[in-house]
């Protein structure tokens, strides 16, 4: 039913649902901070940087996990992503998603970077895409704490 539930993804009450149904299962992260946070990810960038990312910091095994809807997509629930920092003014965690054709090895990534402001409930979402790109785009957010 979560894997139903994460087809609907592209519509943000449904991601809100799995993502919390997601973290709540005892497997994954059940203890620690948790947060959901809405990317403005409107413009050229529209369908390569996620709408919604679900984070946890602090899970049962002391990790950080990540979820969006290309992380479903193609790993079928959360990930671990690695924290860079974690005060009382601020998160910032790095995931990257890479993507394996059937029988191949890695073709691309796509890496990303959230800077969570605590105090604030914004944050920033840097992206770096495979396209050769010198930049790396920022998208603002807005997150709040489940």
């Amino acid at each position: 039913m979560l894997f139903r539930l994460f087809s609907y993804a592209t519509r943000p009450m449904a991601f809100v649902a799995a993502a919390c149904l997601g973290f709540a299962h005892p497997a994954q992260a059940a203890e620690g901070d948790s947060y959901l946070c809405e990317i403005d990810a409107h413009g050229p960038f529209e369908g390569i940087i996620p709408e919604m990312v679900a984070f946890v910091v602090g899970s049962e095994d002391g990790g950080t996990m990540v979820l969006d809807p290309f992380i479903n997509n193609y790993y079928h629930g959360p990930i671990e992503a690695k924290l860079l920092d974690d005060s009382d003014a601020k998160v910032r965690i790095r995931w990257v998603i890479k993507f394996v054709p059937d029988g191949g090895v890695a073709s691309e990534k796509l890496q990303y970077e959230l800077l969570f402001l605590k105090g604030q409930n914004k944050a920033q979402l840097r992206a770096k895409l495979p396209y050769g790109d010198s930049k790396e785009p920022t998208f603002p957010a807005t997150c709040k704490r489940d």
